[in-house]
């Protein structure tokens, strides 16, 4: 869970201070087309991977007490289903669902399901 909310918090100190001197040290325009591109590139990262592994469990699906190491079940945050979506794929696409989701959940109809 730590490492996963490390890379986190390093990527958001990354573009709170990266933003700012790119602003001041590039020509505007070309700050401007590359936050396009950058925008292009993270469309492009939600529909090919939507979903995250869930910080609880760090991406098990299960859950042991903290009191009782013998007992297991499910993780109170995802619920077992290993992941969480991305914010961004929430945000842009809603209840929709992306091509990635839409040939998961197909998959999961087939005789040789994965688990």
């Amino acid at each position: 869970m730590f490492k996963m909310l490390g890379t986190y918090v390093r990527n958001v100190i990354t573009t709170v201070v990266g933003v700012p001197i790119a602003w001041i040290a590039l020509p505007h325009w070309l700050f401007i087309v590359a936050l396009g591109i950058l925008g292009l590139l993270y469309a492009r990262s939600l529909r090919r991977r939507p979903t995250r592994p869930c910080w609880t469990c760090g991406g098990s699906g299960g859950f042991r007490d903290p009191v009782f190491r013998h007992a297991q079940g499910l993780c109170p945050s995802c619920g077992g289903q290993k992941s969480h979506r991305r914010w961004g794929v929430t945000a842009f696409y809603g209840k929709q669902q992306v091509p990635n989701e839409v040939q998961a959940a197909a998959a999961k109809g087939r005789r040789a399901a994965p688990r």
